[in-house]
């Protein structure tokens, strides 16, 4: 078996990743996306683990650390704050429009109607007029701010 450049091998019968075995449903048509998301003809996988609901058929990495199949979408990332540290979390983006979802940078994403933030609905917020710049560090819509996908507080208006 060769290994690809992204620490994965297979044979015919299993799937390695950096010398380990990887637990997959179906070696045969199990296919690396990007640096850690991968599927299979039965399930989509994060981290080397399944996704929860996932449809390996239809599963792919949208970008940064979004991924969807027909049906779904999650925001998926690797936990320093569990015990121990490294826990994989693999949120469902309730009602996320798979067809017209985008993947934001610093943890947003929208589709047609909503935008989320982590996997979480961001309340009020405005998918049409919805960006974020310097790299997740700005998150605004027509109507102001985010911080940590919830509205900001306006600034305080200056004394006369």
């Amino acid at each position: 078996h060769a290994e690809n450049d992204l620490g994965y091998a297979r044979d015919r019968s299993h799937v390695w990743f950096k010398g380990e075995r990887v637990a997959v449903a179906d070696v045969a048509s199990f296919q690396v996306q990007s640096y850690g998301y991968a599927r299979d003809n039965t399930t989509g996988y994060y981290m080397r683990q399944p996704v929860p609901g996932s449809d390996g058929r239809t599963f792919i990495n949208v970008g940064n650390e979004w991924s969807k199949d027909a049906t779904h979408v999650w925001w998926s990332d690797v936990t320093l704050d569990s015990q121990p540290p490294g826990a994989l979390i693999n949120r469902l983006a309730q009602g996320a429009d798979t067809a017209t979802f985008e993947a934001l940078d610093g943890g947003y994403g929208k589709d047609k109607a909503r935008v989320w933030f982590q996997g979480n609905l961001v309340e009020g917020a405005d998918p049409a007029t919805f960006t974020v710049e310097s790299g997740g560090a700005i998150a605004r819509d027509k109507s102001g701010g985010f911080e940590d996908g919830k509205r900001a507080a306006a600034p305080a208006a200056a004394a006369p």
